[in-house]
């Protein structure tokens, strides 16, 4: 989710000189939402279609790095007119239907970045386990050696009680 914060506050500085308000309106997603975004909430695959769309950013960078962060038409003044071009591939418009390979590869990579999501969460959880057990292990050391000091002090004292 980190990848994915650093390249849309990238595409926020680029296209709308940082102003997360003009940026989302502009690409149709309510502020208040894009703003949910902005502190780690997974975005909608209509909103990422919609930034992509938008600013013409290719999905897959925004989410994974990967690639470039403007999409480019394959041929030089291709898909400029009616913004049809995804991933440096053409892909003919066609009125009333919706892209279904862009929406199939969103959802791929959304399902990519959920999974890594639910690691992240998973050793999350195992390091919050491991914390809890070092600091049980320190307690017990500290009442240890405590234990060992006042046994040490039993001994001086018995020594010169004698």
């Amino acid at each position: 989710m980190e990848l994915f914060l650093k390249n849309i506050s990238a595409a926020v500085n680029k296209f709308t000189e940082g102003k997360h308000t003009v940026f989302a309106k502009k690409a149709g997603i309510p502020v208040s939402t894009f703003q949910s975004y902005m502190k780690g909430n997974m975005p909608k695959p209509e909103h990422l279609i919609r930034i992509s769309e938008t600013y013409k950013i290719n999905i897959d960078w925004l989410l994974t790095g990967e690639g470039e962060m403007i999409r480019k038409p394959e041929k030089e003044g291709e898909g400029e007119k009616d913004n049809t071009y995804i991933y440096k591939k053409e892909v003919p418009a066609k009125e009333d239907e919706p892209d279904h390979a862009l929406k199939d590869k969103l959802i791929k990579t959304q399902d990519k970045v959920i999974s890594q999501l639910e690691l992240i969460g998973q050793l999350k959880d195992s390091l919050a386990e491991t914390k809890e057990k070092l600091k049980i292990s320190e307690e017990l050391a500290n009442r240890i050696r405590k234990e060992d000091k006042d046994a040490q002090r039993g001994e001086i004292l018995k020594k010169r009680a004698m």
